[in-house]
């Protein structure tokens, strides 16, 4: 209606782009943070104030077209937003990121920034004690490191994940990317060409992308799925060439919802004996049947009540030889009795050496089965297939997001 498509663009449109008053957002912040919003409010019909309270299903028309409506804004009055580095203005030395954990609780802070007003103060104060924080630069990582393995036909679903990453990051941290890929000529045409493109483009020097060839022949791609294994041997490449000793490793199929320094700064959490991180399988500290460990008469040693799901981790490199021996000789002896291959190796692992292990919130993997609170932070993690399913419950939010991030043109990708 006329009166949504109204308050959508001034929440799409802040009043000066270029004011350095920190509670004005960027275009960049407010499409990410009001678009985010509005897919969290589908999720919830029914809730008032909201302007989807009348929407009694993501499936109906008016809903769709309502969100297509906040897409068109944003393209429309967020230009800049197209050929962003990062989020957070230029020369203010503020960055911004989407509700801190402390202010979750089932969306609803994302849920409050889509009340009706056409009101400037109104909306100023909605968006200053909501959806975007500012984070103070004193704190911020300067320097992020985290790597991938693309495989096979998982390039258009990695070059999406990256996507969601480049879209967040800021231009006052640097981003080094470690891409590990088979070396074939169709990922090379499906991805490498497209993340190459996008690096020498101008103004991109914070974000350096470093490509790796895989070895295909080794067992490692027995274990599972092809490179997924590579993870356990990353450490030892990326310590030994480039003397890396902390680092995100991410699946191709993960959507990022802020800034990886976030993620980056739980290192700061480890302590002193902690070499791993990851979040638990089901968000429980109990044992829970339907976890994959028990439903399925796994027999072998897991982290915790329920195990731990390896798509996405952080990794303090200490001595990578001998975590990498050891993860490899498990691997080697165990292989014919793993069913989820190298996430079966860790958990072994971890359970042989808790005190290495360091648990991660669970919005940093958040999958539709982990039990997790709805979270607009942290990543979604679409294993499964879940973020191609259609818009249909519990998968509508993951494809929403998903979609979403496709659709937003970044230079020099497709």
């Amino acid at each position: 209606s006329a009166s949504t498509a109204a308050s959508l663009g001034a929440l799409l449109w802040p009043r000066s782009s270029r004011s350095t008053d920190k509670e004005d957002l960027t275009p960049a912040a407010t499409c990410i943070a009001a678009l985010s919003s509005f897919s969290a409010a589908l999720l919830k019909p029914g809730s008032s104030p909201t302007i989807v309270s009348a929407m009694p299903s993501i499936n109906s028309y008016p809903a769709l077209f309502t969100l297509f409506l906040a897409a068109f804004f944003c393209l429309i009055f967020s230009v800049n937003f197209l050929s962003i580095n990062g989020i957070g203005q230029e020369g203010t030395g503020t960055k911004y990121a989407i509700c801190p954990d402390s202010d979750m609780e089932s969306c609803d802070c994302a849920n409050s920034t889509l009340k009706m007003t056409d009101d400037e103060n109104s909306i100023k104060e909605i968006f200053a004690n909501s959806t975007l924080k500012m984070i103070d630069d004193e704190n911020s990582t300067k320097v992020v490191s985290f790597a991938m393995s693309v495989c096979g036909d998982r390039g258009p679903e990695a070059l999406i994940s990256l996507k969601s990453a480049i879209l967040l990051m800021s231009v006052l941290t640097t981003y080094e990317v470690h891409l590990f890929t088979d070396g074939s000529q169709a990922l090379y045409d499906t991805f490498s060409v497209h993340v190459k493109a996008y690096s020498r483009l101008p103004n991109k020097e914070n974000v350096r992308f470093t490509f790796h060839t895989i070895d295909m022949n080794s067992f490692l791609q027995t274990l599972f799925k092809p490179c997924s294994a590579n993870r356990l041997i990353i450490p030892r490449t990326l310590k030994g060439k480039f003397g890396i000793t902390q680092f995100i490793y991410v699946d191709t199929d993960i959507l990022w919802l802020e800034d990886p320094a976030i993620l980056f700064r739980e290192f700061t959490k480890f302590g002193e004996d902690q070499e791993m991180g990851f979040a638990y399988e089901i968000e429980s500290e109990h044992r829970d049947e339907s976890s994959f460990y028990h439903s399925s008469g796994y027999s072998l040693p897991i982290i915790g009540p329920n195990g731990i799901n390896a798509g996405v981790a952080l990794f303090r490199v200490k001595d990578p030889n001998r975590t990498s021996d050891e993860l490899l000789e498990i691997a080697k002896v165990y292989q014919s009795r793993m069913r989820l291959g190298d996430q079966d190796v860790l958990n072994f692992y971890g359970d042989k050496h808790p005190e290495q292990i360091f648990r991660m919130g669970c919005q940093f993997n958040r999958r539709s089965d982990s039990k997790c609170k709805v979270y607009v932070t942290g990543i979604l993690h679409g294993n499964r297939g879940i973020f191609h399913h259609p818009l249909v419950a519990p998968y509508h939010e993951y494809a929403l997001r998903w979609n979403l991030v496709r659709s937003i043109p970044l230079e020099g990708f497709p």
